[in-house]
């Protein structure tokens, strides 16, 4: 068996590691279904920091700046709105099944753009 080089290997745990976002988008499909809006935006929080790790980053707003440098200014205007909506939905008193629609497919749509 050829040994890699350790950066071969990390990567290649890396990879085995890395959860599949895809499973986020259904799990939180479920919630947002089943009106679980407590777990929903918990599952939101673990797919962001799941997404940030892929960029080796760990402050919020340093991930903005790393996305503007990786993915250009659009898509990190994007993440800066978005983390703000979900905040805002997150505290909202009475959650539109519309709303919570909309921030879905924002999140399905801008997480499948910036995950590694």
């Amino acid at each position: 068996m050829a040994l890699g080089s350790v950066a071969e290997t990390e990567n290649e745990i890396r990879e085995k590691l890395k959860t599949d976002i895809n499973d986020y988008f259904g799990y939180l499909e479920n919630l947002k279904d089943n009106e679980d809006y407590q777990k929903f935006f918990q599952t939101f929080d673990e797919l962001d920091e799941e997404v940030k790790s892929q960029y080796s980053v760990n402050p919020a707003d340093h991930f903005a700046e790393l996305l503007e440098k990786e993915k250009g200014s659009a898509i990190a205007e994007e993440y800066r709105n978005l983390i703000q909506r979900v905040q805002v939905e997150k505290y909202a008193p009475i959650k539109s099944s519309e709303g919570m629609d909309k921030l879905l497919s924002a999140i399905v749509n801008l997480y499948s753009k910036i995950s590694k």
